[in-house]
């Protein structure tokens, strides 16, 4: 990887979450999973949901990554170092990155299962 420094003077970050990051400089791997159930339902009780077994979404096997890209060695940057003046964020969620910098390999996964129990209409 071409390293170079990140020069950062302001962030306002408001939320990051659910296997999510925030990063500042260079990065050789990133693996973000999340795995989530939204259960919505229209009762008093509250029932236990979290078997992600019980879910085929969970278990079913991620398709193949795409071929990697290569940059022939030509590659340079024009600047010795990357400059960010001001920077407002109000969420990274679900697997996601925010990167000021460089990386050579990232792998997301998002998995979500939302669930809806309704009471019959009268």
């Amino acid at each position: 990887m071409n390293k170079r420094l990140a020069h950062v003077d302001d962030v306002k970050v408001t939320a990051i979450s659910i296997g999510s990051g925030f990063l500042i400089g260079d990065l050789t791997f990133s693996r973000a999973r999340s795995k989530a159930l939204a259960v919505q339902e229209e009762t008093t009780s509250f029932t236990d949901w979290a078997d992600f077994d019980s879910y085929p979404i969970f278990q079913r096997d991620l398709p193949p990554a795409r071929p990697v890209i290569n940059i022939d060695s030509s590659f340079h940057n024009h600047h010795p170092s990357i400059i960010v003046h001001n920077i407002k964020l109000k969420g990274i969620s679900t697997a996601g990155l925010f990167q000021i910098g460089g990386i050579d390999h990232i792998e997301g996964e998002g998995r979500l299962k939302h669930i809806r129990i309704l009471s019959e209409e009268q």
